[in-house]
């Protein structure tokens, strides 16, 4: 379920409360919210830096390389069901034409 456009939704990431105006369900948000507090406090916990914007920074930039990871890993696991996809509809296609030329068998 949506929430209603323009409904207001406070989560708190890195001790810091903000207020998500949108279409997502607060659960969601509210799941969002702690993801990135938790790449936040990862950074922190780290490395020397203090300044939020500096870690927000850095885990925004290891959030975007989980991205795209994920998005190689997905498009490596999509060449790899098409080439199976296609040994599959090749084997199909051999199996008809054997049974094509089989037809009607012979007596």
């Amino acid at each position: 379920m949506m929430s209603e456009k323009g409904e207001r939704i406070q989560v708190t990431i890195f001790g810091q409360q903000y207020m998500l105006r949108g279409g997502a369900e607060a659960g969601y948000a509210a799941t969002l919210a702690e993801y990135v507090n938790q790449k936040m406090e990862e950074v922190s916990s780290q490395s020397q830096i203090t300044h939020m914007s500096r870690i927000a920074i850095l885990a925004a930039m290891n959030i975007a390389h989980e991205l795209f990871q994920c998005r190689k890993s997905q498009k490596e696991h999509e060449a790899v069901i098409g080439e199976r996809a296609k040994d599959i509809l090749e084997t199909i296609e051999e199996q008809f034409e054997e049974f094509r030329l089989d037809f009607p068998p012979s007596s």
